[in-house]
């Protein structure tokens, strides 16, 4: 848990953090890693819209295409469509790339890395060692 401690010498006063036995401060591995799952999950609905939207546009084309309109303008119309769903398609491909860079991206940075998992494992066993020694010292002493 993080406190704040006021230290005060003759030259300046300062704020500083003290971190307890069990918390330990954040790496900016960490850190950048829950920004980058921050901005995944910010881009998910952004680029599931603009999928939906395209779709959209695609099928207005597509049905003003078959069920030509012959009032004044619509060819314009149609060639305006046509240029939305092309940009719509574009702004998808673009969002759907940087989404699956992201989420490499944070997976690579949220493993754990192997001499970790190998300190953790080895600080599991010392801890099971030290609870199976507690245990007996105390059926002795019964």
């Amino acid at each position: 848990m993080l406190s704040f401690h006021l230290a005060a010498t003759p030259e300046i006063i300062c704020l500083h953090p003290i971190w307890s036995e069990r918390t330990q401060p954040m790496s900016a591995r960490r850190f950048f890693a829950y920004c980058v799952v921050a901005a995944w999950l910010a881009l998910t609905p952004v680029a599931i819209m603009t999928g939906l939207d395209w779709s959209a546009e695609a099928i207005t084309v597509q049905l003003a295409y078959e069920h030509p309109n012959n009032a004044p303008g619509a060819d314009d119309h149609l060639v305006n469509a046509f240029r939305i769903a092309e940009i719509k398609r574009i702004q998808f491909w673009w969002e759907a790339g940087i989404w699956v860079g992201l989420t490499l991206l944070g997976a690579a940075l949220l493993a754990e890395p192997r001499h970790h998992r190998i300190t953790l494992e080895a600080r599991a066993t010392e801890t099971h060692e030290a609870e199976l020694s507690a245990s007996a010292l105390h059926s002795e002493l019964r």
